[in-house]
C-alpha cells in the first residue's frame, strides 16, 4: 500500500503525480515487499525516486507521517488499525501488482521439533479448521 496522513493533499491526486510530489518512505533494503515496491517505481518508470527514509516500523514511519507531507510503502498488515481508525489513508494504486502472498518466512531452517517449526504447524492448523467452518 502507499499511505499518508489522513488529509494529505495526495489523496486527490493521482498516484504518479502524487509519487512526484511529495518524499517517499520506503521499506529497508532487506524487507520481503521492498523488491515489490522497486519493481512498481520501475514499471511506472519512478525507479530514479529517492526516498527520504528507509523503514517497515510503523512508530517510526507513523511519526513522520504525521508531521509531514510524506508517503509510505508499507504493507497492509502494518496499518491496517491506522487505517480503520482514520489517522493514516490510503491512495488508489489502481494496480493488483502491490498484492502479495501472506504467510510465514523463515531466513533459515529450523528442526521438526523446533518452537519455531511447531507454532508454524499451529498456524497452519488454525487456518485450515477456520476454513473448515465457511
Amino acid at each position: 500500500m502507499l499511505v499518508a496522513r489522513a488529509g494529505h493533499p495526495a489523496l486527490d491526486l493521482p498516484v504518479t503525480d502524487a509519487l512526484l510530489r511529495y518524499p517517499l518512505i520506503l521499506p529497508n533494503p532487506g524487507a520481503i515487499i521492498r523488491q515489490s515496491v522497486d519493481q512498481y517505481l520501475a514499471a511506472m518508470g519512478l525507479s530514479d525516486l529517492t526516498p527520504v527514509f528507509e523503514t517497515v516500523a510503523l512508530p517510526a514511519a507513523q511519526t513522520l507521517l504525521e508531521g509531514s507531507e510524506m508517503l509510505w510503502f508499507i504493507s497492509r498488515g502494518v496499518v491496517a488499525r491506522e487505517i480503520a481508525r482514520g489517522s493514516l489513508a490510503a491512495l488508489d494504486l489502481k494496480s493488483d501488482y502491490m498484492a502479495g502472498a501472506v504467510g510465514l518466512t523463515r531466513k533459515f531452517t529450523f528442526d521438526e521439533d523446533s518452537h519455531a517449526d511447531l507454532l508454524a504447524r499451529l498456524l497452519h492448523r488454525r487456518v485450515e479448521e477456520d476454513c473448515a467452518r465457511r
